[in-house]
């Protein structure tokens, strides 16, 4: 979607009717429900991955550690190192 909205911007730049390709409204926030995170702790040369993932039908989260799934909160599943945390709604 936001690769969508700069070519968008670009040909309505050029004089392009954005109605006749059916385009939505540019200056609408781009908004996402997340699903699921994948975890990384460590360095470039290892580490362990972890995923959080949310049930539509449970509305449960749960973790995902190597053979283990154990229930979650949405706040765990977004560690404070997630760039823009504020900006993300959780379900």
């Amino acid at each position: 979607m936001v690769q969508e909205r700069k070519i968008a911007e670009q040909l309505q730049e050029e004089g392009v009717d954005l109605a006749q390709l059916k385009f939505g409204d540019l200056d609408e926030p781009l908004l996402y429900d997340l699903y699921a995170v994948d975890e990384h702790r460590g360095g470039l040369g290892g580490g362990h991955y972890r995923a959080y993932a949310f049930n539509d039908v449970t509305s449960q989260w749960y973790q995902f550690d190597d053979s283990f799934v154990t229930m979650s909160r949405p706040d765990t599943a977004v560690v404070s190192v997630a760039p823009n945390r504020d900006e993300i709604r959780l379900i």
